[in-house]
């Protein structure tokens, strides 16, 4: 179980001491480290509708995320993301063919359960447990992060929602920032092997980009 004691400390040396999670609420951020964590070591291929919404402005548009522990394309909106390791590639449509540009050496990407992890120590948010539900088909457990400190985790807003399946595959996440809400929802989910990623990430970088056999 997530130590109290570590709580307490990272609590210590903040400014204003964040309110203290009783032990019902470390059983759910336990439960979505561990979820957000199993995630990381799946492979999914999973089709997202993105919407972001900003006033009365809505925008809208598909996002694949396909991944293994080992790397990770998305692509969507003309643009794709790839990760292979400690490596990563930014590729856009150059006359209707993929161009890509590795991105400078930053070390490996931090794993997804790093964010709630920080939470969770900072005591910066309350996170509780909002149900299960069904989305593209699946059974998913969903969390709540609110925040409760003065300064936001970078990549959880003021607020945050996020369904994953029984496999750490995020179905929903739902992020509230500065005038802004992100939504990303599933629409289908399938397993994926080594072998088709290594097609999609070929094809979606022209070649550019190889995931070694």
């Amino acid at each position: 179980m997530i130590c109290a004691v570590a709580i307490v400390a990272v609590a210590a040396l903040s400014e204003v001491p964040p309110p203290d999670p009783d032990d019902a609420e470390l059983r759910v951020a336990e439960e979505l480290i561990r979820l957000a964590r199993s995630g990381d070591a799946g492979a999914y291929d999973v089709e997202y509708r993105f919407t972001r919404t900003r006033g009365d402005e809505r925008l809208t548009f598909g996002i694949r995320l396909a991944r293994t522990s080992e790397a990770r394309v998305e692509i969507g909106e003309g643009a794709t993301r790839i990760q292979i390791g400690d490596r990563g590639w930014d590729c856009v449509p150059v006359d209707g063919l993929p161009a890509c540009l590795e991105r400078e050496p930053g070390g490996a990407t931090a794993g997804s359960a790093a964010p709630y992890l920080v939470a969770v120590l900072s005591g910066r948010y309350r996170i509780a447990d909002a149900g299960d539900r069904e989305i593209a088909g699946e059974a998913v457990r969903c969390f709540s992060l609110r925040l409760a400190g003065a300064v936001p985790v970078s990549g959880l807003g003021t607020a945050l929602d996020v369904c994953l399946d029984a496999g750490g595959v995020p179905l929903l996440t739902r992020f509230v920032g500065p005038g802004t809400v992100d939504e990303r929802r599933a629409e289908a989910v399938r397993p994926i092997d080594r072998a088709e990623l290594a097609v999609l990430i070929a094809t979606a970088s022209g070649g550019a980009v190889v995931l070694d056999p």
